[in-house]
């Protein structure tokens, strides 16, 4: 089993709420915590200017001053780090959880978490970082981690409260069924009510899988509602649903071959994400 939470802050609105949903999945999961910070790549320290301007051309004057900004700004990001890290452990221990070791990494949150994959058990991420202005808009790297972590991904909005009600969107197929089944033997959702919907025809075949569904989840102690809604609408039809029942968390997976497949991949994704007002819990 893969050990490690791994929590991703950087300083933004939603590391708050990274913080929090990390303190709760560690309690729930009973594993260890990881908080991690990426800062800028080490840069080395330029060599000192020449005593008089007449032994260097303007040019390379203005290169060497260029430089000595850039290693300040890179020492600067990582004691900002450092401070982020301390404040972040502080948050988490005071909300019950253990107290989590602090990783400051240098260099890209992407190609970090996925050179970290084979002891990721949860990932946790904000919705999007300091380097995203648009408030509608999801951080520049979720979707290419989304695409390439084979892990469970965990993407937080800027408030993260303890889920009493989840979704989790179902549609039959061998990849969903796989995700129920994980669900299910996971400690992250025990005594957490689980609606799981399924778009699509009325047909006993999807009533089936549903009742499946209910079966399964209802074993590993996950009291479970399952609703089918008779509908093309995928999209529209998961977010009325979430709204009119007051869910607290949506799960999805990556479903291949399927309206959930394009609801989750590609611009749906983003649209998705964008739009969700509360944390989505990715199965891979």
């Amino acid at each position: 089993m893969h050990k490690n939470i791994i929590a991703c802050i950087d300083g933004s609105k939603f590391s708050q709420a990274v913080c929090d949903a990390a303190a709760w999945s560690a309690q729930r999961l009973n594993a260890p915590l990881h908080l991690l910070n990426v800062s800028e790549p080490l840069l080395a320290e330029p060599a000192e200017p020449a005593e008089t301007p007449t032994e260097r051309d303007k040019h390379e004057e203005i290169e060497s001053q260029l430089q000595q900004l850039d290693y300040q700004r890179a020492q600067l990001s990582r004691k900002r780090g450092d401070a982020i890290l301390e404040k972040s452990s502080a948050r988490i221990v005071k909300a019950g959880s253990v107290e989590p070791r602090l990783l400051q990494v240098r260099g890209t949150l992407s190609n970090i978490v996925e050179e970290m994959e084979d002891d990721i058990r949860l990932l946790i991420l904000g919705k999007r970082g300091d380097d995203t202005l648009a408030s509608g808009s999801i951080g520049s790297h979720i979707e290419q981690i989304i695409r390439n972590l084979r892990r469970p991904m965990l993407i937080v909005m800027e408030q993260f409260v303890a889920p009493r009600r989840v979704l989790m969107a179902f549609d039959g197929s061998a990849t969903t069924a796989k995700g129920v089944r994980l669900i299910a033997e996971s400690p992250l959702f025990n005594g957490i009510e689980c609606h799981v919907v399924q778009v699509g025809a009325d047909t006993d075949e999807h009533r089936e899988q549903l009742r499946w569904a209910e079966q399964t989840l209802e074993e590993g102690d996950i009291p479970t509602i399952t609703r089918l809604l008779v509908t093309n609408d995928v999209d529209d039809s998961l977010s009325t649903y979430t709204r009119d029942n007051e869910i607290d968390m949506v799960i999805m997976g990556a479903y291949s071959h399927s309206r959930l497949r394009q609801l989750l991949w590609g611009s749906n994704t983003t649209k998705l994400l964008s739009h969700s007002s509360v944390p989505v819990l990715v199965l891979r």
